[in-house]
């Protein structure tokens, strides 16, 4: 007897991009999200959430994008809210700069956590299991939403000790573990982490196109290359089916 479960051919389907771009302060990351954000558009409408005061209106002069921004407290259903409302109102892309302040911000996860923690007769530890239903359906709601998003997130800022060209040993801030939940990078195709010098290294790419090589995500003239690759790679995608890849469980 045949099994009514039939697996099909796989195929590189169409899909909305999620894109992360991680770093210290400082290594440019609003910067390079918006630039990628204006190529991955082609023409379309860019929308910025904007929880870093206003400063992605700093570039207004260079990229085309509308935005709000979004006042503590940094709450889930906020960020949600304005993802929406960009789908609604028809943009191709959408900017969240940043996302950690979903997780560490005033009025963000660990902060209400924290509160919790703090009543009387609290546990700490059962405390968690609604913050972890938060979140995973937080995430559940950026992987499935139907638009290009770039999201920036900050990273803890640590120092390494490296030879100049004197020979003398002098510190440089790298960036670190992004502040978000451990696990958060693991929900995007393309994660870059920005250095100090604007260059981007991926530490997870599921186009393949960035392997072992730094990236500058908004060049001063030229195309920009990265923009282009993965406008490359979506467009070689096949158009998405009804059912996706086969008629799945």
């Amino acid at each position: 007897m045949s099994s009514p479960i039939q697996f099909t051919r796989a195929t590189r389907q169409a899909v909305k991009l999620k894109l992360a771009v991680q770093g210290p302060s400082g290594s440019g990351k609003t910067l390079g999200a918006l630039a990628l954000a204006q190529a991955l558009a082609k023409g379309g409408k860019v929308a910025v959430v904007d929880t870093e005061n206003g400063s992605a209106a700093l570039y207004a002069d260079r990229f085309a994008f509308d935005t709000i921004v979004m006042h503590e407290p940094y709450e889930t259903k906020k960020y949600q809210a304005a993802v929406k409302a960009a789908i609604d109102a028809g943009y191709v892309v959408v900017v969240v700069d940043s996302l950690s302040h979903q997780w560490a911000g005033a009025g963000g996860i660990l902060s209400r956590k924290e509160q919790d923690d703090q009543r009387p007769g609290s546990n700490s530890y059962t405390n968690w299991a609604r913050y972890t239903k938060e979140h995973e359906a937080f995430k559940a709601f950026l992987v499935n939403a139907p638009i290009h998003l770039v999201a920036t997130m900050r990273s803890k800022q640590d120092y390494i000790l490296e030879t100049n060209d004197k020979g003398k040993a002098q510190p440089k801030k790298v960036g670190f573990a992004p502040i978000q939940r451990e696990g958060m990078e693991y929900e995007f195709a393309v994660v870059f982490e920005l250095q100090m010098d604007h260059r981007a290294a991926v530490s997870k790419d599921r186009t393949g196109l960035f392997e072992g090589t730094l990236s500058d995500l908004c060049p001063e003239a030229g195309e920009n290359e990265v923009a282009q690759s993965l406008l490359g790679w979506l467009d070689t995608a096949a158009p998405v089916e009804p059912n996706g890849n086969g008629a799945g469980l």
